[in-house]
């Protein structure tokens, strides 16, 4: 990891923080075998969660570690650093140009404003639809905010500066990621699935979420789930733990205040009955980023599952982080 410098003089001392606890981390520095990474609970919610593009402009979520006692408002700086390249990580590159500055963040009623100064425009035309995923997942992310208001040159904006594609009215995760349409005004007047894949980068297996809209304009919870399970197929450049173990839904989800009960086949099972690791957290990952779901059940045989064999405990939605830069 590099660090260029920061222009943020009220988040050095974080930034700083920050560095010094990732200051040893390099990729470019990975074992030669390829090692995969894991879901694992943030109870402490110590965890910041930017994206980044790699070698294909696909959007990859990239965690790393905070003090507990930063703010939202500093966490959503924090990670503008890694999007604008002040801080870099090998094998990525960072959406804006370094000179591209979040001046301020407001956070009232649900919703972040945030700030940009002009040089929010420079980036490429092409990258305009990830641009916009990427500050949609990585605000929306935190429990103060359910939607990302963009303002540049003193104007909230209702479209991106350079292409002109639309922003919708309510931003956040809704509108997908890494779609497989491109920018067009239709994207965002249908619902879509998120399904995460598998893809090795500097030998290491990231999940990458990618977004493909449904047919249904208010699908239950219940049906973007068996969605999320009849879309799931093999590809050129990412790979699908699910597709490839042949993951069947075996009766229909149910919702339970808040908690996601779904039912597959065995094949999700080891030999000792525990979870596929990489199969188990596709699974988790593509159900929690459905909207409204808080808790994951996952059962084989009516027996809940887990990484470590069969307990009673939910997965909870809020506590997942992955992608953490390896140490």
């Amino acid at each position: 990891m590099q660090i260029k410098g920061s222009r943020y003089k009220r988040q050095i001392a974080l930034l700083f923080g920050a560095v010094a606890m990732l200051s040893y981390i390099s990729l470019k520095n990975f074992p030669k075998e390829e090692t995969t990474t894991s879901v694992v609970a943030d109870v402490n919610h110590t965890s910041v969660q930017t994206y980044l593009l790699d070698d294909s402009d696909t959007l990859v979520p990239i965690s790393f570690r905070v003090d507990a006692t930063t703010t939202t408002k500093d966490r959503i700086f924090l990670l503008m650093d890694y999007m604008n390249g002040t801080v870099r990580v090998d094998n990525f590159s960072p959406l804006f140009q370094q000179d591209c500055e979040l001046l301020e963040v407001t956070i009232e009623g649900g919703v972040a404003t945030l700030s940009f100064n002009d040089a929010f425009s420079n980036y490429d035309e092409k990258k305009e639809l990830r641009v916009l995923e990427a500050l949609a997942w990585g605000v929306s992310q935190f429990q103060e905010v359910e939607n990302v208001r963009i303002q540049y040159q003193n104007q909230v904006l209702t479209k991106m500066p350079v292409g002109g594609t639309p922003i919708p009215e309510v931003l956040n995760q809704k509108i997908g990621i890494n779609h497989f349409e491109t920018s067009t005004t239709s994207l965002y007047n249908s619902s879509t699935i998120t399904v995460f894949y598998t893809k090795n980068i500097g030998n290491y297996d990231f999940f990458v979420p990618k977004s493909k809209r449904i047919p249904e304009q208010n699908p239950t919870i219940e049906n973007v789930a068996k969605y999320i399970m009849e879309d799931i197929s093999a590809s050129s450049q990412l790979s699908q733990p699910l597709y490839n173990d042949n993951i069947d839904i075996k009766d229909v989800p149910k919702m339970e205040n808040g908690t996601l009960i779904v039912h597959v086949n065995a094949n999700i099972l080891d030999a000792d009955r525990s979870a596929k690791q990489q199969t188990y957290d596709a699974l988790i990952l593509s159900l929690s980023a459905i909207m409204g779901v808080d808790h994951i059940k996952v059962y084989v045989d009516d027996v809940v599952v887990s990484l470590h064999g069969s307990n009673e405990e939910a997965i909870s939605v809020s506590s997942m982080t992955y992608n953490e830069i390896p140490f």
